[in-house]
């Protein structure tokens, strides 16, 4: 009814499974890559909730805000660095999947459990700013965009990065587990 995110990393995994025993490279490419988009929007809070773009809480806009444009600050400041080496540990450190979807259902669920501090961090970012300094209107091809300040996404960062970070990591060490999930029962079967 809300949504099939869970069942289509197991559907892909499956098909990504028989790619692999039939050496079908194209067909390998094609479900790794679908894994890793299904895989990595289970990762993003504003993914899991009927409030995906605030406009239930009057905050139109928050998921480009905090999926891209966050993203984009963080990089442009050197502030979203990934260390190989634990995310390699994590993924040592974690068994191979034996149910794909209750196991898409886990990270849903966490994923879920951070959508307030999102819209929180919003919030707060918005009332430390004057409206005046928050964002320039910009109009291009009849559209009309919000472009926020370099304040505003300094605030955010401020309260989101490390949330921000580990669900990038989480995203990273699990998209792997399932490719390697999937290669395993290849080959087992």
């Amino acid at each position: 009814k809300n949504g099939f995110l869970p069942w289509r990393i197991a559907e892909f995994s499956d098909s990504l499974k028989m790619a692999v025993n039939k050496n079908d490279r194209e067909k390998m490419l094609k479900y790794t890559s679908w894994l890793a988009h299904y895989v990595e929007d289970a990762h993003v809070p504003l993914h899991t909730t009927e409030n995906y773009d605030g406009q239930l809480t009057n905050q139109p806009g928050i998921h480009s805000r905090f999926e891209t444009e966050l993203v984009r600050f963080l990089i442009s400041r050197n502030e979203l660095k990934f260390d190989l080496k634990n995310l390699s540990d994590k993924l040592k450190a974690k068994s191979l999947i034996d149910d794909k979807v209750k196991f898409a259902f886990a990270v849903v669920l966490n994923s879920y459990q951070l959508v307030d501090d999102i819209l929180d961090a919003d919030k707060y970012a918005k009332s430390q700013i004057p409206t005046e300094k928050l964002y320039r209107v910009e109009k291009r091809n009849g559209r009309t965009r919000y472009i926020y300040s370099e304040e505003y996404y300094s605030i955010m960062s401020e309260r989101l990065k490390n949330l921000l970070h580990n669900q990038m990591s989480d995203a990273s060490v699990n998209l792997a587990l399932i490719w390697l999930t999937s290669w395993k029962d290849a080959y087992s079967k």
